[in-house]
């Protein structure tokens, strides 16, 4: 949750961290 506004990437993240 909070490392994607860190991160703007809904590639990478959803495969490294595939919590929603």
């Amino acid at each position: 949750m909070f490392s994607r506004a860190k991160r703007p990437t809904p590639g990478p993240l959803v495969l490294v961290r595939p919590t929603k």
